[in-house]
């Protein structure tokens, strides 16, 4: 019961952290030896020697003091009732008090009736046996861990093996883990389940390390780096269940990754509001909701993931976002939302979506090199945008248009390949100054006629105006043209070397007066 010196520590040095150099594990021949030599001194001073634990303890306490050597290793087992508390928290004070220290927790079910504190110490490492050894409560504790440094910030806390179990089928618990002011914290290989709020919980720190670990059947955030966070990394862990209601991880920090983890049936993926974070080669299926979210933030990167079926799978606000080389499989809404400026969009694989493949809203986005098959809506949808780039994309078999361009000004184009949408291939709806040029557009409209391959749409007063339309190769076969507008009024419009191909009324439609139409070439 309780904790007891460590004889025997399991650990061999080549997979300890680096805050090895801060602790000196003891064992047997190394203790034995400092028995002896205590037993020495004793004899020389004309003490009677006294081997018990106790009494050797206390004297190596006193010997390790003069010499200013720590010896600071514990071994904690599990009473198997409620007095587990007293077990562990005494050895945190051991430990600490003597300037840090490991505490080995043996396998077994550790049952606290407080939460677990320390508001002053540094360089603790808690190592379980595996997922056997389990931190849990049968009272109403708000929390299993909660350690606040009371000044300043701590540093170098390292939790290995370790379950906590908030036991929401009893009494439950409103957040397993709660870590304030504290630097260079790792979670390596532990398991967090069954919370009625929070699994893991940070705030005001750097450097922390969340790794291999699980979180399962969180109800509220399964970890939340919050108040400014710096330099957090969470890799190889897995979300199941996790969030009802609620994202799965919170960043508000910067500097903060999300790299190779997956996220199975939660409610929402990890949600960013920091500068230069980043979510890379995660997995993402089943979501109810967003999958990642970026709030009105700077520079995030969002690359390499595989999104399978949810809603609103990537959405991103604020500046600079990077969204790249990511799969998206059978969403059931927009697959990449961006009202972020300055952002690229860069090579993804979108098969399937809800409604809009890619939205985008705002200035300076870039939508490039995409591939997007079987769309429910329009494959790129551009919307009150301006100075923005729509290039390289292969888009097929959208069920509306495949690029729509909404209120939008001084959008560039050129060299998409568009084919087999049930409407227009290219559709500008009152947007102006734009460049369509080097696309191949062809066999759309497979809805039926009065679709056309290009299409210029004036609404009232809101002309297209100041669209240049060069060097596209476009072919009908269902629709009535290849290039339309749907007003005269529309002007200033430049329709120069096209080759068109097909129509069943005529290549041209409406139309303005002061359009330029010249060069094309025609063919049946």
């Amino acid at each position: 019961m309780g904790f007891q010196f460590t004889n025997n520590w399991p650990y061999t040095n080549s997979v300890m952290p680096s805050l090895i150099d801060h602790v000196d594990p003891v064992n047997q021949t190394f203790f034995d030896g400092l028995k002896n030599e205590l037993t020495n001194i004793e004899y020389f001073l004309g003490l009677q020697p006294q081997g018990s634990y106790a009494n050797v303890r206390s004297r190596l306490d006193y010997f390790e003091t003069t010499f200013g050597k720590k010896f600071a290793s514990c071994v904690v087992s599990p009473s198997g009732a409620n007095a587990d508390y007293s077990s562990i928290q005494d050895a945190i004070n051991y430990v600490g008090a003597l300037g840090g220290g490991i505490i080995y927790l043996r396998e077994g079910t550790y049952y606290l009736t407080a939460a677990l504190t320390n508001t002053s110490y540094s360089k603790i490492l808690f190592f379980g046996s595996g997922k056997n050894t389990i931190i849990t409560s049968n009272s109403a504790l708000t929390l299993l861990i909660d350690f606040n440094f009371a000044s300043g910030s701590g540093s170098h806390l390292f939790f290995e093996h370790i379950t906590f179990d908030g036991n929401s089928g009893l009494a439950g618990t409103n957040r397993l883990v709660y870590i304030r002011n504290f630097d260079y914290v790792t979670f390596n290989n532990c398991y967090f389940k069954n919370c009625n709020g929070s699994g893991l919980r940070a705030e005001n720190g750097s450097y922390f390390l969340t790794n291999n670990c699980r979180f399962d059947t969180i109800v509220a955030y399964a970890v939340e780096y919050t108040s400014s966070m710096t330099y957090a990394i969470i890799t190889n862990s897995r979300f199941v269940s996790a969030s009802s209601g609620f994202n799965s991880v919170i960043f508000d920090g910067n500097y903060c990754t999300l790299a190779d983890c997956i996220f199975l049936t939660c409610y929402q993926g990890p949600y960013s509001s920091g500068l230069y974070n980043t979510v890379r080669n995660c997995t993402f299926q089943s979501m109810t909701h967003q999958a990642v979210t970026n709030a009105g933030y700077h520079f995030t990167c969002i690359s390499n993931n595989f999104l399978g079926i949810y809603a609103n799978s990537i959405q991103t606000t604020g500046l600079y976002s990077y969204i790249a080389n990511n799969r998206f499989i059978g969403c059931t809404y927009i697959p990449i939302l961006c009202n972020a400026n300055y952002s690229i969009i860069f090579n993804n694989f979108i098969d399937g979506s809800g409604t809009y493949a890619i939205s985008i809203s705002g200035a300076s986005i870039s939508v490039l090199n995409n591939r997007i098959v079987s769309s429910a809506s329009h494959a790129i949808y551009v919307d009150h945008c301006n100075l923005c780039n729509v290039n390289n994309n292969f888009i097929n078999s959208s069920a509306d248009s495949g690029i729509y361009i909404y209120y939008s000004s001084d959008i560039s184009i050129s060299s998409n390949v568009v084919r087999n949408c049930t409407h227009q291939g290219i559709y500008l709806r009152a947007s102006s100054t734009c460049s369509l040029s080097s696309n191949i557009v062809r066999d759309n409209c497979t809805a039926g006629t009065n679709y056309s391959e290009i299409y210029l749409y004036t609404v009232g007063v809101d002309y297209c105006y100041y669209n240049n339309i060069c060097g596209n190769v476009i072919k009908t076969i269902l629709g009535d043209y290849c290039l339309a507008e749907n007003n005269s009024d529309s002007k200033f419009n430049v329709h120069v070397s096209n080759t068109l191909i097909g129509g069943t009324l005529g290549s041209y439609s409406l139309f303005g007066t002061d359009d330029i139409i010249e060069h094309n070439m025609l063919k049946r």
